[in-house]
């Protein structure tokens, strides 16, 4: 089952931060385009492999491995999947890949629907101001609808 490996994925720079903390093992960030996704993931990859910290695994258009994530040779990692609507085949049955590994997994797509397991998951990065960007849950408090 996919598990919390870290909790805080926030980045700052001299100029521009982005403030991230997860609540689970899954985290579907979901948006137009233009909405930070791709600049988050960027970010990440970028400060990841400055700092050489090998919990992290991206995948996007240009670095698809998709394969070796749906048959479980990728284990144990923070994984970041940019533009997964289009990359992750769609007769892949997504929930029970997750569920069959122990990788945290932050998932960035504008057709994101089919890689939440509750409203609990699907987030948003929502522009503070213009030197923070937040990640927003859709339902503030997991497992609460309404207060």
């Amino acid at each position: 089952m996919a598990k919390i490996i870290l909790s805080d994925l926030s980045f700052k720079s001299d100029t521009f931060s982005v403030k991230a903390i997860v609540r689970s093992g899954i985290t579907v960030i979901g948006g137009d385009s233009s909405t930070f996704k791709t600049y988050y993931y960027d970010l990440m990859r970028r400060e990841t492999a400055i700092s050489n910290d090998t919990r992290f695994h991206f995948m996007n258009y240009y670095y698809n491995d998709a394969d070796r994530l749906i048959h479980g040779e990728i284990q144990n990692k923070i994984v970041f999947i940019d533009n997964a609507d289009i990359i992750i085949p769609r007769d892949v049955r997504i929930k029970d890949m997750i569920a069959a590994s122990n990788n945290q997994y932050i998932i960035l797509g504008r057709d994101v629907e089919r890689y939440t397991y509750s409203l609990d998951d699907l987030a948003e990065l929502i522009q503070v101001n213009s030197k923070l960007v937040e990640l927003s849950y859709v339902i503030k408090e997991a497992g609460v609808l309404w207060q």
